[in-house]
């Protein structure tokens, strides 16, 4: 029965991974943090109902400064560039769904949209620490069956789509708050949702746009967390290029759309490659433009948290035990000129992993 099994999982990964050889990347251990509760420390709860738990979740801002949700603690912890305690974002104590953030998305402005799997709640920090809103879809009947990957948050505008399809339903909630019942007063359907995007809107203004199939655009480029709008659009530019080089590409390597359920979107490095994470296991790394992917394997022994992409393209990992909290690096190795140039232009020093 095993032996089924296996071979089984062997041909659903084949099913998505075509014909991509996975490499395998070492995690390098880079920083250790010990438990506790000064600014550079971090919080462990050893008497949890099921296992010991740690800090949960990670991100990274442009500048390369280092977010960990603390929860145990009841705070945001942030790290410099040289991975020092910088500050703590203390005033969301009461707030659980924010310090328990699975995910972090830090803007150019220091703005921070967090998202975590209790009440699958999306939050927005500004850069002087106030919540501007906390959004709990399940509190709300028309994000029935609430998945992360359909939303997008773009300034203070958070879009829905209700069935993942982009060519169906958008909804939209301008200027959300943190009083639940507000935010439902202010959902607009797929129709008002439309009308935000005339001539006379400030979206317009900011190059954010809707075309006619829902997709929303920055200044011409797809704004989504949902791997199957990604892979879709991308096969349908191609088409409509007559791009047949990229399209074998993509036919043949990328990661099937119906992995979809199962990618988590991490981001964007300095270069502009896309990064997504697979099944706990796994890193896609995708510029469409280049005819660019590839495809590692990861230990999940060492990773406790969704992974995070720094600015330069490194990957990183969150792990912990009863002794320490543990920060593991795959280096970028697949694009070396990008590296190095985010830290040449961020005049940041790239530092070394420590040893185990």
């Amino acid at each position: 029965m095993r032996i089924f099994l296996f071979f089984v999982l062997i041909n659903l990964l084949g099913s998505f991974f075509y014909g991509e050889n996975i490499i395998k990347y070492n995690q390098e251990l880079f920083k250790k943090i010990e438990h506790g509760k000064n600014i550079d420390e971090l919080g462990y709860f050893e008497e949890s109902v099921t296992v010991p738990e740690g800090p949960f979740g990670i991100g990274f801002d442009k500048t390369g400064y280092l977010y960990i949700s603390d929860r145990w603690n009841r705070r945001i912890v942030i790290y410099d560039n040289k991975y020092k305690a910088y500050e703590s974002i203390n005033n969301i104590s009461q707030y659980y769904a924010l310090i328990a953030a699975k995910q972090f998305e830090i803007d150019a402005q220091g703005n921070i949209v967090t998202y975590s799997l209790f009440e699958s709640c999306i939050s927005k920090i500004d850069k002087k620490h106030n919540i501007i809103f906390n959004i709990k879809p399940n509190k709300v009947s028309i994000f029935k069956d609430f998945n992360q990957n359909y939303y997008v948050v773009y300034k203070n505008n958070f879009f829905y789509y209700t069935t993942g399809n982009t060519d169906e339903e958008i909804i939209c909630i301008s200027n959300p708050e943190i009083d639940p019942e507000k935010n439902i007063k202010k959902i607009l359907n797929t129709e008002q949702t439309k009308e935000l995007f005339t001539s006379n809107s400030y979206f317009n203004d900011d190059g954010l746009t809707l075309d006619s199939k829902n997709r929303l655009f920055l200044n011409g480029e797809l704004l989504t967390r949902n791997y199957k709008t990604f892979y879709n659009y991308w096969l349908e530019r191609y088409d409509n290029e007559n791009n047949n080089e990229n399209k074998k590409t993509l036919q043949k390597y990328w990661l099937s759309k119906d992995a979809s359920d199962e990618m988590n979107y991490l981001g964007k490095d300095y270069s502009g490659k896309y990064y997504w994470a697979y099944q706990n296991n796994y890193i896609a790394i995708y510029n469409p433009n280049e005819s660019f992917f590839k495809l590692f394997e990861y230990d999940y022994n060492k990773s406790k948290s969704i992974p995070a992409v720094h600015p330069s393209g490194d990957v990183y990992f969150l792990d912990y035990d009863e002794k320490q909290v543990y920060l593991y690096r795959v280096k970028n190795v697949w694009d070396p000129e990008g590296r190095a140039r985010w830290y040449r232009e961020s005049d940041v020093k790239d530092l070394e992993p420590i040893k185990e």
